[in-house]
């Protein structure tokens, strides 16, 4: 039954890569507006370059200094066009997410929900450098030893600084279902390695870190605050650790007020995808409304891709 279960979980994996693989291809002839520009670019003339310059031409056409990008792009680009990269990294971004939730309640429910969604939506086809991130993250967790899970789990921030938002709350979680971690043994090293990793990062990007916060500081509204507190009730509704997560809940509200919305909210959807688990109809009913809002905003960004060649209005050029 265990062979059986397994072989059936490996045809799940091979057909999910495979929609999606299409999916994407499909969807990437049609968005070449918007920040796909700047990524097409970038990608196009790292060409040829080395490691160096690839990375100082990250900088000057994205603006963004993580260096685990450059590094990928430039192992990368001489064997597959942008298109074919970015369609296998969402092909094993939605399996790395099955192989996540597989053994929960309702799994392909789950993943339904995570395909349609219009965060996923935006990771598959905009936010580039933070779906390595997200891969990173899954990729770490298929790491059986907790000890070396640990070290690994800063890593995506190098395709991410954004990552660094919610490393607390990945390190809290993990603590938290494993309370016979040792104390002694495993995490003093951790602290003492995550400390000197911590001051050697803050060494090298600290400057760029400062000026992302400045620039997105300040720029909270109602509505974001308001679908900050609406997702948060949500997350208390479907979470099995209700006191911490009460405690996420509350850090993302703050992370709203000090660096405005639609970031944050971002990062708040993936992690109540990440966690969920239907154990009653109740639970699956608050997470069904959730599911139907951001399903119907996941039309209307491909609408707009396939009308306007981007997921987003821009003020400047809406399109309509």
């Amino acid at each position: 039954m265990k062979r059986l279960a397994l072989k059936k979980s490996h045809l799940i994996s091979l057909l999910i890569f495979i929609v999606t693989y299409i999916w994407s291809k499909f969807i990437f002839d049609f968005y070449t507006a918007g920040d796909q520009i700047a990524y097409n670019w970038f990608f196009n003339e790292s060409l040829n370059k080395n490691l160096a310059e690839v990375y100082a031409w990250q900088k000057y056409t994205l603006s963004a200094s993580e260096p685990g990008f450059s590094m990928l792009i430039y192992l990368t680009n001489s064997f597959f066009s942008k298109s074919t990269l970015m369609s296998f990294s969402n092909a094993l971004l939605s399996v790395l997410f099955y192989q996540f939730i597989k053994d929960r309640k309702y799994a392909w429910l789950i993943l339904i929900f995570f395909l349609l969604n219009y965060y996923t939506s935006v990771i598959f086809f905009a936010a580039e450098r933070l779906k390595f991130a997200v891969i990173a993250l899954l990729i770490i967790y298929k790491v059986k030893k907790l000890y070396w899970r640990e070290l690994a789990l800063f890593i995506p921030s190098l395709f991410h600084f954004q990552y660094l938002l919610i490393l607390p709350i990945i390190y809290g979680r993990t603590y938290l279902l494993n309370p016979n971690f040792s104390r002694t043994t495993i995490r003093l090293p951790l602290l003492v390695i995550g400390i000197f990793a911590a001051l050697f990062f803050l060494f090298l990007f600290g400057d760029v870190l400062l000026t992302k916060l400045q620039f997105y500081s300040g720029k909270a509204n109602f509505g974001s605050i308001a679908k900050s507190l609406i997702l948060g009730g949500i997350l208390m509704t479907v979470s099995s650790q209700k006191r911490f997560d009460l405690f996420v809940a509350l850090y993302f509200c703050t992370l709203v007020l000090l660096l405005g919305g639609e970031r944050v909210i971002f990062m708040e959807v993936i992690y109540i995808l990440l966690i969920v688990k239907f154990k009653d109809i109740y639970r699956f009913s608050i997470f069904s409304i959730l599911s139907i809002y951001f399903a119907l905003k996941t039309f209307d960004f491909y609408d707009l891709v396939f009308n306007c060649s981007q997921g987003f209005l821009s003020l400047v050029d809406p399109c309509f």
